[in-house]
């Protein structure tokens, strides 16, 4: 979340890990017959925002051109074959003029490039689902490679429609709209006013001044509270892309992608949304859910009293006094205190 280039490497790299950053729960939907791929657009997005702004951009992080279709094509070429599919079925092909995507000379050099800095990324979605389906499915009667062919029938077509967005449905062609206007990856942390009195308190206890514990609620454990900031820095985070100005954001299923923890996939922050509190209100408030997408709001008064923000690297030195200063210590651990005087 915070560390945008950690979270793309995990995408990128050891597809059969044990521990991936993405849980098969999450992403399958519990390989249910539905043939779920759940986050698979901010997956998508992430690695294209990537190959975009390392490979067509120049240091200054400017496209060197504008988006035509010979990038477009380059990237779509990119992001299915990190899926692994190889013959993809596009819908409503009587209005779509289907060709052979062949990189020119330029774009070769570049997905050339890509393939020897992330060789890994060569069919990782693919490989990533057959390695955890027979670590859930012990039958020897059930071919994955077979069910992974209805997983690419079910999803391929989708990804290579021309049409524009609509509900449900994701495309390579939004996936890569997306990708431009979000810009290049960013690592940054989350920092907020100090408290002198508890500086130096042991680590686990030291943010106990940001909140109140609300009425017979139990005291939040040490993990809670890191849920507790990380929700902040989401809500600070998914503010940006919206309108300037508007307090509530929207969070769809999948954005998170076990930021939290393990099993993060309804966003079942309860603890966090009523445990917490400010002058006897609550810090976090929640909305209905709207077309698979929560509300959320944290409180504008409180965020401007500890001057929450996010900053980038070379703004560290500028907060180092006054203010804490988090690191994101990768999908599901820790916060890492970038200024702590507590070794």
């Amino acid at each position: 979340m915070l560390n945008e280039v950690l979270e793309f490497k995990a995408y990128v790299t050891n597809p059969e890990s044990d521990n991936p950053r993405i849980k098969p729960k999450m992403l399958t939907n519990s390989f249910s017959d539905t043939y779920e791929l759940n986050g698979l657009e901010r997956i998508l997005t992430t690695v294209a925002r990537e190959f975009l702004f390392s490979y067509f951009a120049d240091k200054k992080n400017e496209l060197i051109s504008e988006p035509g279709e010979h990038m477009i094509e380059t990237v779509t070429y990119i992001l299915r074959k990190w899926c692994g599919f190889n013959n993809p079925k596009v819908e409503n092909r009587d209005d779509f003029k289907e060709k052979t995507i062949i990189p020119t000379v330029q774009s070769n050099a570049a997905v050339q490039k890509w393939f020897d800095d992330y060789p890994e990324a060569d069919g990782w979605l693919r490989k990533y689902w057959i390695y955890h389906f027979k670590k859930k499915n012990k039958s020897k009667d059930i071919k994955p490679e077979q069910l992974w062919n209805r997983v690419e029938e079910e999803r391929s077509g989708s990804l290579e429609s021309p049409n524009d967005f609509r509900a449900k449905k994701i495309t390579y062609k939004n996936v890569i709209a997306n990708a431009l206007e979000m810009g290049p990856l960013n690592n940054r942390y989350l920092v907020f006013k100090k408290d002198k009195k508890t500086e130096t308190v042991e680590e686990k206890k030291r943010f106990d001044y940001l909140f109140e514990v609300a009425e017979d609620a139990n005291k939040p454990n040490f993990n809670t509270k890191q849920k507790f900031l990380k929700s902040i820095a989401a809500y600070l985070i998914f503010r940006e892309y919206h309108p300037k100005g508007q307090q509530e954001i929207l969070i769809r299923h999948g954005q998170l992608m076990n930021w939290y923890g393990d099993d993060d996939a309804g966003y079942d922050m309860d603890e966090c949304h009523t445990r917490f509190r400010w002058k006897g209100k609550a810090i976090i408030s929640r909305g209905t859910t709207i077309y698979g997408s929560k509300k959320l709001i944290v409180a504008p008064e409180y965020l401007e009293v500890f001057d929450y923000q996010l900053i980038n690297e070379s703004q560290i030195e500028e907060y180092w006094e006054k203010y804490w200063i988090l690191e994101d210590g990768g999908h599901g651990e820790a916060f890492l205190i970038v200024n702590s005087y507590i070794k």
